[in-house]
C-alpha cells in the first residue's frame, strides 16, 4: 500500500480540500463544502444537503509532534462545543495509535459519533489506495513522488540501452523537481486526454511548460498505470516502433525538432507517424506523449494529407499560458520560491506589495523566465527581497540574456527579418518588409557570412510568429501588418545591434530601402528613441562611428529622391505620417527636416548637407509660377516649408516679400495658414507689414477655408483631420490672426460640421451641490492573492503553553512539579523563563533536569542557557565550540519579524564547518521546523549566541561598536544583561560607563528647569500625535529619538524608562491609577495641554495606513517647545519636569555606584 507524505507534500488548504473530497465520496450522497482559510470558528468543511449539522476539522501536523497536535485539539473542543454539531469529523495526516485514537474520541465525546470519523493518516492512505478514490490523485498528484527505487526498476526494463541515460535523467528530474509542480486545470485535462486517447501532443510557445507538463503526466502514470518509461528526443522518433513494450509510457520531446524540415514532409515519414499514433490509440496499456512547438504543428498541417490533419486536429492538447488562471500563475511562481529555498521574507513581502500582481499579469511572464531569473539571482550577491522583485519586474520588461540565447539559435533569414523590423519601427507592411529583405539579403549574406535563404522568407516569418512577431490582416483591406509581440524583444535587439551585433549596422544602412530605416534607431548624437508603437521601444539611439556617419550621409545625399517611408500602420492613417504610397515631392521637406536633425547644418562639418538643403529649396522657389495656380511646394510639404526656410535663412539672402506672398497664395487649408504664421519669426518686419496691409482680406479668406475644410473632410471621410480641425486648429488660427469667433460664425461652423463644436460659457449662478451619502471606506483592503500567499507562510499565532499543566500530564513526580512551580513563582528568579513558553524546548529541558539532577535556584537566566547548551551538545555528541559558532552565525540577522532559516543556509554552514549536511535534525530543539523553514525555538537562545559571539571579540573598539549595533538591532537591554553575566567589568568599562558619562556631561544641572530642558534636548524626542477631532482627544502616537542606546542602557541599570512612555502625559485615556502614580501626573492640567496643542501648534494632514483613512497629526518636538514659557509651565504643572528630574538623579546615582564598584 502506498504511504503518502501528506505533511511535506501538501499545503494546509490542499489538505483540507483532499479531506473534504475523500469524505464526500465516503459519505455519499452527503455533500460537503470547504470554508475559506482564516478564523474558521472550528469548521474546515460542513455538510450542505443534510437536516442535521455535520462539521469537519482538518489538522496537518508534523507526524513526530503528537503532543502539539493534541494541544491544538483541546482548543478545537471549545470551538466544537460552541458550534454544537450533531456530528463531528476530524481529519489528520498523523497515524494514530489505538490509544491516541481513544484519547481523541474521549476528548470529543458526544460529537464524534464513531471511530470512523477520526480519519487519520492510516485511513487516508487506505482510501486513496481504493479504486473508488484514485481519481483524486489526478487532482492531488503532488502526493505521487516517484521513489528512486522505482526509477532504478524502470530503467532495468529499458530494452534499448541507448536510451538509458536520457530516460534516467528525465526520471531523476521528476524526482528532484517534484515540488515545483503545481496541479493546474490544464494538467488534469491532459491526464484525462491521455487516458482516453493513449496519445497526447503538447504544443505551445517555448517556455510555456510543455516538458514540465509532460513530466507531471508521467509522474501520475508511473505511480498508477505503467511499469516502463522511455524518454526520447526528436531524432529518436523514427526508431520508436522497435521500442514498444507492455505497460509503457513513452515521451518524445520536440518530436519534430525546431523546424519542420523537408525530410519530414516525405510521404513515407508522415505515414509512419500516422501508423505509430494509431498503434498507440489502439493499445490497451501503452501511452505516448509528444511535445512540439505550435508553429511546427501549423506547418505540418499545411503540408500533410487528410489522415495526419485529422490526427493533429482531434487528439492534440495545446499548452498555452493564456490557459493558466492567475491562481495557477501565482502558485507556479511561489512554488519556484519554495523549491529554490527562498527565505520567508520573500513571501511576506508580497502581502504588502503589488509586485506579485505585476509579475503574473506581465505579458512576458512564463515559468521559464521565472526559473531563469531565480537561478541568475541566486548567483548574485545582493539577495534581499526588494532587490529580487524590483529586478525581476525589470527583467521581465527586457529579458536581454534570455532573448540572446534564443536569438543566437535563429538562422540568418530570421535574424535579418527581425533586424529590419527593428530599424523600420513596427508595425510595417508585409510588402515593405519583404521588399527590404530582398534588397538586403544578398549583400548581408556575403558580407556577414550569414545563412540567409531568400526563398524561405515566408516560412521563417511563420516560425517567428511563434515567439517574436505578430502578423495582423487589416479589416478594411488585404494589407498585412507585422509588429513585435513584446517590447522586451525590441530592447534586446537594440542592445544586440549596439554591442555583439554591431557588424550588422553597416550593411543595414548601406542597403536600407526606406528613410525611416536610417534614422529610427541610428543617430550621430546621444538622443532618445521616439517610438509610439503598441510595443514601445525606450532608450537611447545607437550613436554611429565616424565611418558609419560618413556612410549614412552619402547614402542620404545620393538616394534622397528615391528614399521614402515604409507603411507604419495607424501612424500613417491617423497621424499624417508618410509611407511608401507617398511621392518623393510629398515627403521631401519632412526628409529635409530629419536630415538636419541628423546632421545639424549650423555646424561647419555639415556644410555639404547645408548646401544640399539650400539647393533643394531654391529649386522649388525658382520653379514656382503663381499664374498656374500651383502651390509653391507640394500640399503635403506645406507645413514643413516655413520650418526649412527658417533653418536656412541665416545662409541665404531670401526675397522675403516674394516668399510671404507666394506661400500665402498657396494656402488652401486652415492648417497651412497656421504654418504661414511661422514667417512672423523668420521675417518679422515684412510679415507684420503684409498682415496690416491685407488684414481684412486675410481674415475673410481664413474664415472661408475654415468652413470649406469641414466640407472637404466630411466629403472624403477624413475623421482624424476633421477632429483636429474642430478641436484645435480653428481656435488656434483665429487666435493668431485675431479673428473673433462670433455667435454667427460659430453657428456656421457647427451647422457645416453637424455637431456641437464650442461649449457655451458658464452662467454666474452656481448649481447647488448635491448632498451625497458618505461612502463606506473599508478599514483594510487585502492585496490580491493574499489568501494564497498565506498558505505558504507559517501561522504567527503562539501556542498557549502551560508548563506546569504539561508537566503534570507527562510526569508523575510531584517533587519536580513543585520545584519548577516554586522557581516560576519566585520573585526575581528568571532562570526558567527561556524554557517555559515552548513545548519542544521545555520537554528537552525537563529531560536535562532529571538526567543531571539540576538545582534551578543556583542558576540565573544566562548561566542556565549556558549549562543547557553544554548538555545539549553532550546529548547530541557534538562539539560545543563548533556548534556555538554555527548557532552564532544563524543568529546574526535573526531579529527581524520576517526572519527565517533555510535548509540551504544550514547546509552551507555545515559544509563550512565540515559537518555532515544531512544531519539537520541535530539542531533540534534549539532550532525547530517552521513550515518549510526553520527558526530558533526561543528568542533567548538568539541573544545568548550573539552574546557569546561578542564576548569573543578581542578588540575593545570593535567590541563597543558591535555591542551598539546588535543592541540596536535587538532593541532590548537583555543582550547587555547577558554580556554582563559573562564579563560585567569589561562591558561596563568599555561600553556602559563611557556612554553614561557622555549623557551626564550633556545635562545642565544649574536648576530643575535646566535639567529638564537639557534632558529633552539630549534625546531630541519628536512625537507624532494623531488627533481625533470628533471625540476631542489624541488617539495614537509615534516617536523619533536620537539616543535609543542610552535608553536601553538606562533599562539595563534596572530603571523602568522609555522615551515613548512620555506620551502618557498627552493621552487622557492613559491616565490610569498606576500611571498617575508612576509619572506623577496632574490630571487637572490635561485641558491646558490639549488646548495649547490644538490652538498653538500647526496641524498636518496625513494618512492612517491601517484604517486607510485621512487623519490630522501634530508634530511635537519637546526640545523646542520646552523653550516656550507657556508650554514649559504646562509641562511643569502636568508633572513631566518632576518625573525627568527624579529620573536623572536615579541614573546619576546608578552610574556612580557602578564606577565605585
Amino acid at each position: 500500500m502506498t504511504d503518502f507524505d501528506f505533511h511535506n507534500l501538501l499545503f494546509p488548504t490542499e489538505f483540507e480540500k483532499l479531506c473534504r473530497d475523500i469524505v464526500d465520496i465516503r459519505d455519499n450522497p452527503i455533500k460537503f463544502t470547504t470554508y475559506r482559510r482564516g478564523k474558521d470558528g472550528g469548521i474546515d468543511f460542513k455538510s450542505t444537503n443534510t437536516q442535521i449539522k455535520i462539521i469537519g476539522q482538518c489538522k496537518l501536523y508534523n507526524p513526530a509532534n503528537y503532543s502539539s497536535f493534541l494541544a491544538s485539539l483541546k482548543n478545537e473542543v471549545k470551538k466544537c462545543k460552541r458550534q454544537n454539531p450533531d456530528r463531528y469529523i476530524l481529519c489528520t495526516n498523523i497515524k494514530l495509535s489505538p490509544e491516541q485514537a481513544t484519547e481523541i474520541y474521549e476528548l470529543f465525546k458526544g460529537y464524534i459519533k464513531e471511530e470512523e470519523d477520526i480519519v487519520d493518516g492510516e485511513k487516508l492512505n487506505k482510501y486513496l489506495n481504493d479504486k473508488k478514490y484514485q481519481h483524486l490523485l489526478k487532482v492531488y498528484s503532488k502526493l505521487l513522488v516517484p521513489n528512486l527505487q522505482f526509477v532504478e526498476l524502470a530503467l532495468e526494463k529499458v530494452v534499448n540501452k541507448k536510451y538509458i541515460n536520457k530516460t534516467n535523467s528525465f526520471l531523476q528530474q521528476i524526482h528532484k523537481e517534484h515540488k515545483l509542480f503545481h496541479n493546474t486545470q490544464i494538467l488534469r485535462h491532459c491526464i484525462d486526454v491521455l487516458e482516453k486517447n493513449r496519445v497526447i501532443i503538447l504544443t505551445g510557445n517555448p517556455g510555456v511548460g510543455k516538458t514540465t507538463t509532460a513530466k507531471m503526466i508521467v509522474n501520475y502514470f508511473i505511480n498508477q498505470k505503467v511499469e516502463n518509461v522511455l524518454f526520447l528526443t526528436d531524432n529518436d522518433f523514427v526508431e520508436i516502433e522497435g521500442l514498444f513494450q507492455e505497460n509503457q509510457i513513452i515521451v518524445v520531446d520536440d518530436f519534430w525538432g525546431q523546424n519542420f524540415s523537408p525530410i519530414h514532409r516525405d510521404g513515407t515519414l508522415l505515414r509512419n507517424f500516422n501508423r505509430i499514433i494509431n498503434d498507440f490509440k489502439e493499445s490497451e496499456n501503452r501511452y505516448l506523449i509528444l511535445t512540439s512547438r505550435e508553429y511546427i504543428i501549423k506547418d505540418v498541417l499545411s503540408h500533410s494529407e487528410h489522415e495526419t490533419q485529422h490526427i493533429l486536429n482531434t487528439d492534440r492538447f495545446i499548452v498555452n499560458l493564456d490557459d493558466y488562471s492567475n491562481e495557477d500563475k501565482v502558485r507556479i511562481f511561489l512554488n519556484h520560491l519554495l523549491y529554490y529555498d527562498f527565505e520567508k521574507s520573500f513571501f511576506t513581502y508580497l502581502r504588502y506589495s503589488d509586485s506579485l500582481e505585476s509579475i503574473i499579469r506581465h505579458p512576458n511572464y512564463s515559468p521559464r523566465h521565472v526559473e531563469y531569473f531565480i537561478r541568475k539571482f541566486l548567483a548574485s550577491e545582493d539577495q534581499n527581497n526588494f532587490n529580487f522583485y524590483h529586478s525581476f519586474i525589470k527583467y521581465l520588461e527586457s529579458p536581454i540574456e534570455y532573448w540572446n540565447a534564443n536569438f543566437n539559435k535563429l538562422n540568418g533569414t530570421s535574424k535579418l527579418i527581425l533586424l529590419i523590423l527593428l530599424i523600420s519601427s513596427d508595425p510595417i507592411d508585409l510588402c515593405d518588409l519583404e521588399k527590404t529583405f530582398n534588397t538586403m539579403q544578398s549583400s548581408i549574406r556575403i558580407s556577414l557570412n550569414e545563412n540567409i535563404e531568400p526563398l524561405t522568407f515566408n516560412k521563417e516569418l511563420k516560425i517567428l510568429e511563434d515567439f517574436y512577431i505578430i502578423s495582423e490582416k487589416q479589416n478594411s483591406s488585404s494589407q498585412i501588418l507585422i509588429h513585435f509581440q513584446s517590447p522586451g524583444i525590441k530592447d534586446f535587439l537594440l542592445e544586440y545591434l549596439r554591442t555583439d551585433g554591431k557588424l550588422w549596422i553597416e550593411p543595414l544602412i548601406k542597403n536600407a530601402l526606406f528613410f525611416n530605416q536610417l534614422n529610427h534607431i541610428f543617430d550621430i548624437h546621444d538622443n532618445d528613441i521616439n517610438d509610439y508603437s503598441l510595443a514601445s521601444l525606450y532608450g537611447k539611439k545607437i550613436v554611429l562611428s565616424g565611418e558609419l556617419q560618413t556612410l549614412l550621409k552619402l547614402k542620404l545625399i545620393s538616394e534622397f529622391n528615391i528614399l521614402n517611408f515604409c507603411f507604419q500602420g495607424d501612424r500613417v492613417l491617423y497621424d499624417d505620417e508618410f509611407s511608401s504610397i507617398n511621392t518623393a515631392e510629398e515627403s521631401k521637406y519632412w526628409k529635409l527636416f530629419l536630415f538636419n536633425k541628423l546632421f545639424d547644418i549650423s555646424q561647419d562639418e555639415n556644410l555639404d548637407i547645408r548646401n544640399f538643403i539650400i539647393q533643394a529649396v531654391k529649386k522649388d522657389i525658382d520653379s514656382y509660377d503663381e499664374s498656374d495656380r500651383r502651390k509653391i511646394v507640394n500640399k503635403r510639404a506645406m507645413s514643413e516649408f516655413p520650418r526649412i526656410i527658417k533653418l536656412i535663412a541665416p545662409y541665404v539672402n531670401f526675397e522675403a516679400n516674394y516668399l510671404i506672398n507666394a506661400y500665402f497664395d498657396s494656402c488652401t487649408f486652415t492648417y497651412e495658414f497656421d504654418s504661414f504664421y511661422g514667417f512672423k519669426e523668420i521675417f518679422p518686419l515684412e510679415f507684420d507689414t503684409f498682415i496690416q496691409k491685407n488684414n481684412t482680406k486675410i481674415k475673410k479668406i481664413i474664415k472661408y477655408y475654415i468652413i470649406d475644410d469641414i466640407d472637404y473632410y466630411l466629403d472624403y471621410d477624413m475623421e482624424s483631420e476633421l477632429d483636429t480641425h474642430l478641436g484645435y486648429m480653428i481656435e488656434e488660427v483665429c487666435k493668431k490672426y485675431k479673428i473673433r469667433l462670433t455667435a454667427k460664425f460659430n453657428s456656421e461652423i457647427e451647422s457645416m460640421a453637424g455637431q456641437r463644436v464650442f461649449t457655451s460659457k458658464p452662467t454666474k449662478k452656481k448649481a447647488s451641490p448635491k448632498k451625497e451619502k458618505p461612502k463606506f471606506k473599508p478599514k483594510h483592503k487585502n492585496k490580491k492573492f493574499e489568501l494564497i500567499i498565506d498558505e505558504y507562510i507559517p501561522n504567527d499565532s503562539y501556542e498557549n503553553f502551560d508548563p506546569i499543566q504539561h508537566l503534570k500530564k507527562i510526569k508523575g513526580s510531584k517533587k519536580l512539579v513543585d520545584d519548577i512551580n516554586k522557581v516560576i513563582n519566585l520573585h526575581g528568579n528568571k532562570s526558567i523563563d527561556p524554557f517555559k513558553y515552548n513545548r519542544e524546548i521545555f520537554s528537552f529541558f525537563i529531560h536535562w533536569i532529571e538526567q543531571e539532577s539540576i538545582s534551578l535556584l543556583s542558576y540565573n537566566e544566562y548561566t542556565i542557557l549556558d549549562s543547557f547548551f553544554i548538555y545539549y551538545c553532550k546529548n547530541r555528541d557534538i562539539n560545543p565550540v563548533l556548534f556555538k559558532s554555527i548557532f552564532s552565525e544563524l543568529a546574526e540577522n535573526s531579529f527581524d519579524s520576517d526572519f527565517s532559516i533555510t535548509k540551504t543556509q544550514i547546509e552551507k554552514l555545515f559544509t563550512k564547518y565540515n559537518f555532515p549536511k544531512n544531519k539537520i535534525d541535530v539542531l533540534y530543539p534549539i532550532i525547530i521546523a517552521d513550515k518549510k523553514w526553520y527558526k530558533f525555538s526561543i528568542y533567548d537562545f538568539q541573544i545568548y549566541f550573539i552574546s557569546e559571539h561578542l564576548n569573543n571579540i578581542e578588540s575593545e573598539e570593535e567590541f563597543k561598536e558591535m555591542v551598539s549595533e546588535y543592541t540596536y538591532e535587538i532593541h532590548d537591554s537583555q543582550l547587555l544583561c547577558y554580556l554582563s553575566y559573562k564579563n560585567i567589568n569589561r562591558l561596563n568599562k568599555i561600553v556602559i560607563i563611557p556612554e553614561l558619562q557622555r549623557f551626564i556631561s550633556n545635562i545642565d544641572t544649574t536648576s530643575s528647569r535646566a535639567i529638564f530642558s537639557s534632558f529633552l534636548n539630549f534625546f531630541k524626542m519628536e512625537f507624532e500625535i494623531e488627533w481625533n477631532k470628533q471625540e476631542r482627544r489624541f488617539s495614537e502616537s509615534s516617536l523619533i529619538d536620537d539616543e535609543w542606546f542610552i535608553v536601553l542602557i538606562i533599562q539595563y541599570l534596572g530603571i523602568d524608562f522609555t522615551t515613548i512612555s512620555l506620551d502618557v502625559y498627552f493621552f487622557k485615556d492613559f491616565y490610569s491609577e498606576e500611571n498617575i502614580k508612576k509619572y506623577g501626573i496632574n490630571i487637572k492640567t490635561h485641558p491646558k495641554f490639549y488646548k495649547y496643542i490644538i490652538n498653538k501648534l500647526s496641524k498636518r494632514n496625513g494618512f492612517d495606513f491601517l484604517t486607510k483613512e485621512s487623519t490630522i497629526y501634530f508634530d511635537i518636538k519637546l526640545d523646542e517647545l520646552v523653550q516656550d514659557e507657556e508650554f514649559y509651565l504646562i509641562l511643569q504643572e502636568v508633572g513631566m519636569e518632576n518625573y525627568i528630574v527624579n529620573l536623572y538623579e536615579n541614573i546619576k546615582q546608578s552610574m556612580n555606584s557602578m564606577i565605585i564598584d
